[in-house]
């Protein structure tokens, strides 16, 4: 993850590998909610927190699903 969430890198979205690049909004500590809200920046209405437990488990399930290869979506609580 990196800080910066304006658009993903042009090398990345250049590649010729699969990649996510997902978009978290404020992170917070606590138990896991799930993940509620997914869509794009700009177009879909996305919260403004996510759990930290959340976001890992959403990005570790990116490995395994292919909804959102070569995409950036945000996610939130």
């Amino acid at each position: 993850m990196t800080r910066s969430s304006s658009t993903p890198s042009a090398t990345v979205a250049r590649s010729p590998l699969s990649w996510t690049v997902v978009r978290c909004p404020g992170m917070t500590n606590g138990p896991p909610r799930g993940v509620r809200h997914v869509g794009r920046t700009h177009r879909d209405t996305v919260g403004s927190s996510v759990t930290r437990q959340d976001a890992a488990r959403f990005l570790a399930a990116q490995v395994l699903e292919t909804n959102y290869v070569c995409a950036s979506p945000a996610i939130s609580n």
